[in-house]
């Protein structure tokens, strides 16, 4: 299975960046970093991935787990 490495994942998507970020996205990425920590990196293996079902089979669980996870995730940063 790959490795995935969170802390790089962290500096890739969450990292403010000045020459790409509107204001939106900056105060988005702010209440990301606000959530617990086991919220933040499902969500970064999410980016990473691209899918629920891909998720769940690396953390082997079933893909309706990450999908009901995500929502609550996205209800709190939206």
């Amino acid at each position: 299975m790959t490795e995935i490495n969170i802390k790089e994942l962290e500096n890739e998507y969450l990292l403010p960046d000045k020459m790409v970020d509107d204001e939106k996205l900056y105060l988005i990425k702010e209440k990301i970093k606000e959530l617990p920590r086991a919220d933040i990196n499902l969500l970064l293996l999410y980016l990473e991935l691209g899918s629920y079902a891909k998720v769940a089979k690396f953390l082997n669980c079933s893909s309706t787990l990450i999908y009901l996870k995500l929502k609550r995730i996205k209800s709190m940063i939206i």
